[in-house]
């Protein structure tokens, strides 16, 4: 890029670790740092740490109770294998329900000092899938017997055997997890009890039955570009999507069975017979996909505003 015949500005459509503004603000109002904390001083992690699956201790974290263990995680400490003889690696900040893979999940973020010991060795070993796994610890007050409601320490039931119901069919027992009163921690592990934690840099998750269209999703995603005039103040040692910012009119494309959909940044589908063609020919495979897009107008080979 030595000669350039023209200006051109741009806008990071995904940038690798990129730390959504929200999510500062987040640590800042619920952990309170005796210094404002900003994207430059951290590292952000989330970690997929509970479902509604059974463990392998034969407990279940039932769905009624994300709501309170969300605010429960809070400012806990994240720590190696649950050892207490060490100080914290990092600290939990923000927690959600989310839905991966049609299971209910409780998604923790947490962060830690970019200048901090070891700061890039525990970034690079969780984004090359070394640290990979995680724990909780927790203290709570009932476990439920799934099979008669009693508690499964004082009744019959036994979990992972096999029990006759009411209804004449056999169900396999189990305990949920009830009155859960306070998160000790969290911990990067070599095996979690819950089956498919994960620890993961995707820091903005979309939850489909929290969304009126598939358009508004996207647009939430368009949202998090940014505008950058000069690609010079871009970190050489970091990773970026960078797009030509065109003027153009923003539109989100939905195709769904064979069947596409163009609508506005309001969501109202848009009807033009101009533009029936082009979009039929495009080479999008059979499913359900949603397209961020940009309509360019043109006069022969001038591009318009």
């Amino acid at each position: 890029m030595s000669e350039l015949l023209g200006k051109l500005t741009a806008e990071l459509a995904d940038k690798v670790g990129l730390i959504p503004d929200e999510l500062i603000s987040k640590i800042n109002q619920n952990i309170n740092p005796p210094e404002t904390l900003t994207a430059d001083n951290v590292h952000i992690r989330a970690m997929y740490i509970v479902s509604d699956q059974i463990n392998s201790q034969g407990g279940c974290f039932p769905e009624d109770e994300y709501q309170n263990l969300t605010k429960l995680l809070i400012d806990s400490p994240v720590l190696i294998g649950h050892r207490k003889d060490t100080l914290p690696i990092a600290r939990n900040f923000y927690a959600e329900k989310v839905v991966r893979d049609n299971i209910n999940w409780v998604k923790a973020y947490f962060y830690w000092l970019k200048a901090s010991d070891n700061d890039e060795n525990l970034k690079n070993n969780i984004d090359a899938g070394i640290y990979k796994e995680c724990s909780i610890s927790f203290i709570f007050n009932f476990p439920e017997c799934t099979i008669c409601g009693a508690d499964i320490r004082e009744c019959r039931h036994r979990p992972f055997h096999q029990y006759d119901t009411p209804s004449g069919e056999k169900r396999e027992a189990y305990f949920n997890y009830r009155g859960i009163e306070k998160v000790l921690e969290t911990s990067l592990v070599y095996r979690g009890s819950v089956n498919d934690t994960s620890i993961t840099k995707e820091l903005s998750y979309f939850q489909p039955e929290e969304k009126t269209s598939n358009a508004k999703q996207a647009l939430s995603r368009s949202s998090q570009f940014k505008r950058i005039w000069s690609l010079d103040n871009l970190s050489a040692n970091q990773q970026y999507l960078v797009l030509p910012a065109y003027e153009a009119l923003p539109m989100i494309l939905t195709c769904k069975n064979g069947q596409n959909e163009l609508c506005d940044i309001n969501g109202i589908a848009i009807s033009c017979k101009g533009l029936d063609a082009p979009l039929s020919k495009l080479p999008i495979p059979n499913g359900e996909f949603v397209f961020d897009c940009r309509l360019i107008g043109y006069r022969g080979k001038e591009r318009q505003r």
